[in-house]
């Protein structure tokens, strides 16, 4: 059962793996009425060419706000900025840097 305060406790039940019923971040944002709420705002997003860090910033994006993606590895990144453009609501920026933070 659905409650206003934790909307998504019955999918998050009996989890199943990718695929499952568990929203994505994206549903989220569209379920709450945030496409293109955020416009103005800026983020940062680390690791933003693998597993959740695509998904948060697709998610981030199509609240219209301008995300910064930093990556390690270029190639994987334009990959995944060209795929959150051709698919994305969002009207916001989208930026690529690479980054290399793994000798902190």
């Amino acid at each position: 059962m659905s409650s206003p305060t934790n909307p998504y406790a019955a999918e998050h039940a009996s989890p199943k793996g990718e695929g499952d019923a568990r929203p994505t971040a994206l549903q989220i944002i569209e379920d709450e009425n945030v496409v293109d709420k955020l416009a103005g705002k800026i983020f940062l997003v680390t690791g933003s060419s693998s597993g959740i860090g695509i998904e948060t910033v697709r998610a981030l994006h199509a609240t219209g706000a301008d995300v910064y993606m930093q990556v390690r590895n270029m190639d994987k990144g334009k990959k995944v900025l060209e795929d959150i453009r051709s698919t994305s609501k969002g009207n916001g920026k989208l930026e690529l840097f690479t980054m290399d933070l793994s000798s902190f």
